[in-house]
């Protein structure tokens, strides 16, 4: 009761800072992937169930994470300490449960998965209190899973996440440490980060990767092409003869120019196919990395695909040009 108290006096006195716009407290820190992991079942016998990331909070960290409540009520405050009857889900876990959405009210079993401290429940019966937009806010780097909170009032941590949203950035941070001292001196206040700061740690990897891809794609791209050139090039000159007793009897260059473009066109319709399977393959593989992109996006996928005929269009149209413009009675007399 002592924690919950105190931990209900530090929002209260964090809202009250001059610039803070919102202020709450989780268990875990966002965007670093840290967590407790619980099951819940979705039928009596138990064998059907949903991962969920568990997370205990503060009524202030709905609003400060930027949660919307869709359904039901946020659990606050009032909730008994030792209780984790009310909680709080997910709407896409909401939808899993019933198809309509609707189950505030509803009961649900839980086990835990991962154990962190103070969760030494085996199971437990829960009941929806609420449900929110389903955040993304654990980790960029994975596939978001189900959300299921759970007030701090009801699992007491003596340790929290402090949350404060506002434009004063850095500049907050003595008032913030003067808030929890006014509350409890000893109080340690540690790991002070910036959440832009996170965001960065986040990206940068991926970052780095993706531009490192990138380098690697065009080199690839350019090299494909010179193939292509080099590849065409040599078959029109070993058909050198061809093409000028072509345009001997009657051939125009323009039906010399499809020719040649058609020929060299060709392998690259069934490389496009081919790559175009493999990049739906890949494409799961590379989901985890991607933000914000559907791996198997039509567009993207046209766009590719489009890179790369016009790429190798571009590699074909010299030596079918050289093709089209040839003399006739020189390449016949050359022989």
């Amino acid at each position: 009761e002592k924690v919950a108290t105190f931990f209900r006096h530090l929002e209260r006195n964090l809202h009250a800072i001059p610039g803070v716009e919102a202020a709450g407290m989780l268990v875990s820190t966002p965007l670093t992937g840290t967590g407790a992991t619980v099951r819940l079942y979705t039928d009596d016998s138990k064998t059907a169930w949903i991962p969920l990331d568990f997370e205990v909070a503060t009524p202030g960290a709905l609003e400060t994470l930027g949660l919307e409540l869709v359904a039901g009520e946020w659990v606050g405050d009032d909730a008994e300490a030792g209780a984790t009857q009310r909680v709080v889900i997910d709407d896409i876990t909401a939808n899993s449960i019933s198809s309509s959405g609707d189950v505030v009210g509803r009961d649900i079993h839980l086990t835990t998965v991962t154990r962190m401290r103070p969760f030494k429940f085996e199971q437990a019966e829960v009941t929806v209190a609420g449900v929110v937009r389903r955040p993304r806010w654990r980790s960029l780097r994975e596939r978001e899973v189900g959300q299921l909170f759970v007030a701090h009032a009801a699992l007491p941590f003596d340790w929290m996440t402090v949350l404060v949203r506002s434009d004063r950035g850095r500049d907050l941070l003595p008032e913030v440490r003067a808030a929890v001292a006014a509350l409890e001196p000893n109080a340690p206040v540690s790991s002070v980060r910036m959440i832009g700061d996170i965001v960065d740690d986040n990206v940068r990897v991926p970052e780095l990767a993706g531009i490192l891809l990138s380098i690697a794609a065009l080199t690839t791209l350019f090299l494909a092409v010179v193939g292509v050139y080099t590849a065409v090039r040599e078959a029109v000159h070993l058909r050198m003869r061809e093409m000028g007793v072509r345009k001997a009897l009657g051939a125009r260059q323009e039906d010399v120019l499809l020719l040649v473009m058609g020929k060299g066109l060709r392998p690259i319709v069934g490389g496009v196919v081919l790559g175009f399977a493999g990049a739906l393959i890949t494409g799961r593989v590379m989901a985890a990395h991607l933000f914000g992109v559907d791996p198997a996006s039509p567009l993207t996928l046209l766009v590719g695909v489009s890179i790369l005929v016009v790429a190798a269009t571009f590699g074909c149209l010299d030596p079918a040009f050289t093709a089209a413009r040839v003399d006739p009675i020189r390449v016949i007399k050359s022989e």
